[in-house]
This record gives C-alpha cells, sequence and structure tokens, in this order.
C-alpha cells in the first residue's frame, strides 16, 4: 500500500511539472511600453492660414507598432516594426481660427498598449496678394494681411473687411511726391461698397509696405477713396469703425501733389463713419466732398494738410455744383510736432455765385504745434480754422481751440457769417493773442475776420488766455484732466441727417476716454493702451 502511494505521488509531481513547463514554453517575453516623441523639442511651431507644417515623429514600440493616430485619423506606419520615423503634414485650413490648434497623436503596439504626445500649431494669418479690382462680394479674414499691389477699385460688390485685418500698399521706392512715383489706392466705387468692421483691441488697419528697411512715411501711398452717386439723395458707401488709415495722402493721378487720405466723394448721410483715425497724411486727413455725412468719434494725428477739409463738387455753374453738409460730434485733431503751415479745418470756398458748405460741430478738440512753433526757422501761420466758404454756415459748440501759433479760428471776409454760430468753446493759448484774446497781435487772433462777431455777448466763449486754460490740454495732450462742464446741450442741433449725443462738457472727451483700447495712434506713433 505504502508503494502504491509514493508511486501515485511520484506520477502527479511529473505530471505538475510537466505542465508549468509547457506553459512558460507558451509566454513570450515582456516587453517595455510604446514611446513617441517629436524630433522638434518644443512641439510647437506657427501655421499661416492655407498653408501646412511638417511635424517628424520618432517612434519606439518594442512589442511592434499597430498604429498611429492623429487627432483620431489614422497615420501611416509600418505595422510589427519597433522603431521608425514618421513626417506628418498638417495643413492649415485656409479659414482656420487664429490661435492654438493641439494635434493629439496616440501609438499603440501590438499588446494595445498606447503612448500619446500633443503637438500645437499656432494658426497665423495669411498674407495674401490683391493684384486685381473686387467686383463680386468679397470677405477678407481676420488676421490675414491683404497687399494692395496696384489701385484696387471695388465695382458692383461689397468689399467686407473683419476685425484685426491689415492692409498693406506696396510703395514702389520712389521718393515721395516724384512725378513718376506710381501711387497704389483703395478706390470704392459708386456701385461698390465698403464694411470695415474693427474693434478697439482689433482694428481694421489700412497702412503702407515700403521697400527693403525704409520706414513708413506720408505719402507713400493714396489711402480711401468712397465715392458716392452725386445724383442720389442719400448714397451708401459703407460702414468705417474702429478704422486707423496710416502715411497715406499721396495723389494717384498726379504723384507730385497730395489728396486726403480718407476721402468722400457724393456720399450719403447713411454711410457711417466712427472710430476712424488718419495719422501722418501728407495731404489732408478727412477730406469730404459734396456730401451729406456725419463723423463720430474720429481722429486726424500729424497731417501736413488740413486735418479735416469740407469741399464742394462741380464746377462753376450752380446746377452742377454740390455742397458739403457735414456733422462732427468727438472729433480730435492733434497736430504736434508736424512743420506746416496749414489749418485743422478747412472749408474750401466754392464758385461765385452759389451757396457754401455747411459745418454742425460740437465737443471736439482742436490741438495745434504750440503758439511758438517754427517751421524752418520761420514762426508758423498755422490756423486752427479757417472758413472760406462762400455763403457757407457754420455751427461750433462745446469745442475747444487750443496751442496755434497763428489764429484760432478764421472767417475769411468771403465767408458770411448769417446764420453761423460759434458759441460755448474754449479757445486759449492762440499765437500772440493779448489778455482781450481778439486783439491782433502780429497777425493773429484767437478770432479773427468775420469770426470776432463770435468774441463777446451773447455768445459765450472762453477765449481770455490768461485765464483760461483747462487742465490737461496742452501739445500733443488732448486729455483733460477732470471734465469741463457745459450748459449747452448738443441735442437742440438735431436734424433729419443727424441725431447728436447730449454731452453737458466741453472737448471731445468727457468722463470717459474712448481713444484708449489700442487702435489709436499718438502723435509719436505709439499706440494708446
Amino acid at each position: 500500500m505504502k508503494a502504491v502511494k509514493l508511486l501515485f505521488s511520484l506520477m502527479l509531481l511529473a505530471s505538475t511539472t510537466l505542465f508549468i513547463f509547457s506553459c512558460g514554453e507558451d509566454e513570450e517575453p515582456e516587453t517595455l511600453p510604446p514611446s513617441l516623441a517629436f524630433t522638434d523639442a518644443d512641439a510647437s511651431a506657427n501655421g499661416e492660414r492655407g498653408g501646412s507644417i511638417d511635424i517628424e515623429l520618432n517612434l519606439l514600440a518594442p512589442g511592434g507598432i499597430q498604429s498611429l493616430t492623429a487627432n483620431g485619423a489614422a497615420v501611416p506606419v509600418t505595422p510589427g516594426s519597433v522603431q521608425e520615423t514618421v513626417t506628418f503634414t498638417y495643413d492649415v485650413d485656409p479659414d482656420a481660427e487664429l490661435g492654438n490648434q493641439p494635434i493629439e497623436f496616440t501609438l499603440t503596439d501590438t499588446k494595445s498598449r498606447t503612448a500619446t504626445a500633443t503637438y500645437t500649431v499656432t494658426v497665423i494669418g495669411s498674407t495674401i496678394q490683391v493684384t486685381a479690382d473686387i467686383t463680386a462680394n468679397t470677405t477678407w479674414v481676420e488676421g490675414n494681411i491683404y497687399v494692395l499691389n496696384q489701385i484696387v477699385r471695388v465695382e458692383n460688390a461689397t468689399l467686407t473687411i473683419e476685425r484685426g485685418v491689415t492692409v498693406q500698399a506696396i510703395d514702389d521706392g520712389k521718393p515721395v511726391q516724384d512725378a513718376s512715383k506710381v501711387i497704389v489706392a483703395l478706390r470704392v466705387e459708386p456701385t461698390g461698397r465698403l464694411v470695415a468692421q474693427g474693434e478697439a483691441a482689433r482694428p481694421v488697419v489700412f497702412t503702407v509696405k515700403p521697400q527693403g528697411t525704409t520706414a513708413s512715411a506720408p505719402g507713400m501711398w493714396r489711402g480711401i477713396i468712397l465715392k458716392g452717386d452725386p445724383l442720389a439723395a442719400n448714397h451708401n458707401a459703407g460702414s468705417l469703425r474702429y478704422v486707423r488709415v496710416e502715411f497715406g495722402g499721396g495723389d494717384e493721378d498726379s504723384p507730385a501733389s497730395t489728396k486726403g487720405a480718407l476721402t468722400l466723394i457724393d456720399v450719403g448721410a447713411s454711410t457711417n463713419l466712427e472710430f476712424v483715425q488718419v495719422f501722418r497724411s501728407l495731404g489732408e486727413g478727412f477730406r469730404i466732398e459734396g456730401s451729406i455725412l456725419a463723423l463720430k468719434n474720429c481722429v486726424a494725428t500729424e497731417c501736413l494738410g488740413a486735418h479735416l477739409n469740407t469741399r464742394h463738387t462741380g464746377t462753376t455753374a450752380a446746377a452742377n455744383v454740390k455742397f458739403t453738409n457735414l456733422y462732427v460730434q468727438n472729433f480730435i485733431s492733434n497736430n504736434a510736432t508736424v512743420g506746416k503751415d496749414t489749418r485743422d479745418v478747412l472749408m474750401s470756398n466754392p464758385p461765385s455765385g452759389t451757396n457754401g458748405n455747411t459745418l454742425t460741430m460740437s465737443n471736439s478738440t482742436f490741438i495745434g504745434p504750440g503758439v511758438g512753433h517754427t517751421v524752418g526757422g520761420a514762426p508758423s501761420s498755422a490756423d486752427g480754422m479757417r472758413s472760406e466758404s462762400r455763403n457757407g454756415r457754420v455751427l461750433i459748440y462745446n469745442s475747444i481751440w487750443a496751442e496755434f501759433p497763428e489764429d484760432g479760428i478764421r472767417m475769411s471776409n468771403n465767408a458770411a457769417t448769417t446764420n453761423s454760430i460759434i458759441d460755448f468753446n474754449y479757445i486759449f493759448k492762440i499765437g500772440g493773442v493779448d489778455a482781450s484774446g481778439i486783439t491782433t497781435l502780429g497777425n493773429s487772433t484767437a478770432l479773427r475776420e468775420n469770426a470776432v462777431v463770435f468774441a463777446s455777448s451773447p455768445y459765450q466763449n472762453n477765449i481770455n488766455p490768461s485765464t483760461t486754460t483747462i487742465a490737461g490740454i496742452g501739445v500733443a495732450d488732448y486729455t483733460p484732466n477732470s471734465q469741463q462742464a457745459s450748459t449747452f446741450n448738443p441735442t437742440t442741433l438735431n436734424d433729419s441727417n443727424f441725431s447728436f449725443q447730449a454731452q453737458l462738457y466741453v472737448g471731445a472727451i468727457g468722463g470717459t476716454d474712448w481713444t484708449v483700447g489700442g487702435w489709436v495712434r499718438n502723435a509719436d506713433g505709439s499706440i494708446r493702451p
């Protein structure tokens, strides 16, 4: 019996050993899990819209590669290989949103074990060459740069420009005002419309693209021309909001001359300009011809021509002349350093025997280069405003005119004062005036020629430079330290064309500075934060 038990135990031990040995032969040796790494140590790159990025990955899978995916989509690999270098090309969608686009790669081995890593593509705008007129509805997309290589016309179409777009006009490298210089411009014809809708932090910027390392300069291109229908009562040429136009003022038709960087011709009150700056134009800043138009919260800075010029269209016959009826609220003109002998506001003279242009303005600020400013070593003759508009009408309220070396407001002898009113304004630091504010010393007065009638009662202009200042207002500074109150309510100026806001203060800026936020340049070129 004992022998049988011993034999049974030996047989059981042998079978167990055989089973264990057999199982050991079936198991594979343990392997390390997969891993992947980018050749680019930063694991990131910028990708232009419509462009592509090559991403190189080093794959390691001792257990054998089964698959690789990028954001869930299969990437070609060699199945079963244990080590491989793969290049993945990421195509950036032409309409991709700006900002970071993560790409997650997942490597799986034959044992279903995984490894992951993320590569970040930062989508940036494209640079797009514009070499033809725009004849179909077109949108220029946020973040892109559009380069104008020629005069570009918008006809029978609407050009829509999204926030954050930069439009660059090519400069041909020839000197400014060279008679052979090719001047680029954006011309919106009567059948076209321009809708440029920026934001304070992401304005639409129209500027110049100089050759090589040449610095941007006034007159390297024309700027924007919005043309309406002279026979239409209320032509809508479009809308500009939070827009900056820089370094324009050249004349595409006569390169040795100058023109307005932002010119509107025969447009109607439906055309909207609000939060628009013209910076360093060789000619006028805002040039308004034969239009019914409102400017709201606009800025002109360091322009060599008039910062704001109202003109008629047509020639000599009264039936052929169309006058400008311009409404302005919260306009800032800042001419701190540019050497010029001109004026910030000019109302040009229409043909004899016709009526004149009308300017209705409230709550605006005009700052000159300083009482002692010189040009070429000689005293400057820069004025705040000059009206030459025969039979025209001027209504100016709640505004500031300061730091001009010659005249504050001048209405030439051919400019009628009939129905004109200049009231509730502050006019101070005007070159050469004495304590009375209107006595001529040399060739300077605060209110000159026909404008002198507004220097005394019943008009409530404060023009005594010995007692009149507004703290914070001075050369290159149009922001008062505190709001200067006024009793005049601009809503009394409302008519069917424009409704003024109730602003019971003097100047363009009251309790809130609407020029901050990143869309306005200071006189020195820096951006107002």
